[in-house]
C-alpha cells in the first residue's frame, strides 16, 4: 500500500531519531503522526477518519493498534 510522501518522510525521521524502534513500530508511529497532523486532532476516531485512504475504518484501526 502506498502512503503519501509525507508519511515516508516522517518514517525516515523516526528511524533516524529513534533507532531502537522496530520497523513495524516506526511505521505505525509514522502513520499515527501523519493521521494526527492531517486530522488536526489526537482523537483516535478522527485520526482513523483522516487515514481512510489506507482502507476501511476497521482495517485502519487494526493497523494502528
Amino acid at each position: 500500500m502506498r502512503f503519501p510522501s509525507e508519511c515516508y518522510q516522517i518514517h525516515q525521521t523516526l528511524r533516524q531519531t529513534m533507532p531502537n524502534l522496530t520497523e513495524t513500530q516506526s511505521k505505525g508511529l509514522a502513520l499515527w503522526t501523519f493521521g494526527t497532523i492531517t486530522a488536526q486532532s489526537g482523537c483516535q476516531n478522527s485520526v482513523i477518519a483522516a487515514l481512510t485512504f489506507a482502507g476501511g475504518f476497521s482495517s485502519v484501526r487494526q493497523r494502528l493498534r
